[in-house]
């Protein structure tokens, strides 16, 4: 794929089309590294722990379930991260290989780099976001389980 002759004749503009192969895709020997590594990371990212979570489940081992709901939340608030800044994405050099690194390192039993991620960074945020007044208001008018859940909390602590 000659991107250079590519440029000149898109009506799409350079931005948008390097940006398809992830910025400069002949630095790191073209198209065909660059769809090896989307794929792994789809492997690794999705199909894996699809897997492994469906077998959990049938399992029933509590532990493994709770790692994989940890790694989904955390695979799920990186997903909606990288497509709130997918412009600036393109401009990282050797991107697609570094998420494959770090889904790897998320899903990897040595590392439990999800369970690392959700206790040390979602897991308090949210704790902070529901212990605001406005979204407890919210989830009790909603009904939500939530809401519920948080009530007994409460309760529960007031009563200790």
């Amino acid at each position: 794929v000659d991107l250079v002759s590519m440029e000149k004749r898109s009506t799409l503009g350079r931005f948008l089309l390097r940006g398809s192969w992830s910025f400069d895709a002949r630095r790191r020997g073209g198209l065909n590294m660059y769809l090896v590594t989307k794929i792994a990371c789809f492997f690794f990212g999705v199909v894996l722990p699809t897997c492994a979570s469906i077998l959990t489940i049938d399992t029933k081992s509590t532990e493994d379930e709770t790692q994989w709901l940890m790694y989904w939340v955390v695979y799920a608030v990186y997903m909606s991260i990288e497509k709130l800044l997918f412009k600036a994405i393109l401009y990282v050099p050797l991107y697609e290989e570094i998420k494959l690194v770090g889904i790897i390192w998320l899903i990897a039993p040595q590392t439990k780099g999800a369970t690392l991620i959700y206790q040390s960074i979602i897991q308090p945020a949210v704790q902070h976001v529901i212990q605001m007044p406005v979204v407890q208001h919210y989830l009790q008018r909603l009904d939500h389980p939530l809401a519920r859940q948080l009530s007994n909390r409460k309760a529960n602590a007031k009563s200790k």
